[in-house]
């Protein structure tokens, strides 16, 4: 295709809930999104998406992944997971703006922030640094 996959990583803040989704991957496509993430929240503790499951592109410019399983420690989520994707603003090579939501069973947690630009310099780094995090429980 004639865009190339961009990559990017970092942290995405819950608007109401004490906590963030830390992604480890973000990958942007033509038609889609690929991403590994862990929501870590002190309230319903980490929980970790299986990854394969990329977001699509809808008519209204956002990116869907539906029915995600999320495990933490080898239990499974009882409610999959439905995450939605908004790209804000994106200028190749720097920072972007992604905000959205994940439903689980009927509820909706709005989330925003933003993502870096895996440069090969520094993504060894930083991808170490946020698979650390999402390690810790």
């Amino acid at each position: 295709s004639a865009m190339t996959s961009r990559r990017y990583s970092g942290e995405l803040y819950y608007n109401v809930l004490p906590g963030r989704l830390i992604i480890t991957n973000f990958i942007i496509r033509e038609n889609e999104i690929g991403f590994s993430l862990v929501s870590a929240t002190g309230e319903h503790g980490r929980w970790e998406a299986e990854s394969g499951k990329p977001a699509l592109i809808q008519s209204d410019g956002s990116y869907v992944a539906k029915n995600v399983n999320a495990t933490n420690n080898g239990e499974t989520l009882s409610h999959p997971w439905d995450i939605v994707f908004r790209i804000e603003d994106e200028n190749i090579g720097h920072d972007i703006e992604v905000s959205g939501e994940l439903r689980e069973n009927g509820e909706t947690y709005e989330f925003e922030g933003e993502l870096k630009p895996d440069n090969q310099g520094s993504r060894g780094e930083q991808v170490t640094e946020l698979r650390k995090q999402a390690a810790k429980s």
